[in-house]
């Protein structure tokens, strides 16, 4: 990482960096559990504005 970079803007890249490698930990089933959830939640929006959301239906 550049040393020429502001100290709040190296935390926030180490925690990105962090939080990906975290994320690619998860199992294959997870990660279809967190997509999901944020289909729900993208949902809300889509039928705001008149779109049919579509959310995956799967065993929980």
């Amino acid at each position: 990482m550049d040393e020429h970079l502001d100290p709040q803007l190296k935390k926030i890249f180490v925690q990105r960096q962090t939080r990906r490698k975290e994320l690619a930990r998860q199992s294959f089933p997870e990660e279809i559990r967190m997509l999901v959830k944020m289909q729900k939640m993208a949902a809300l929006l889509e039928r705001r504005r008149g779109k049919r959301a579509r959310i995956w239906k799967i065993g929980a």
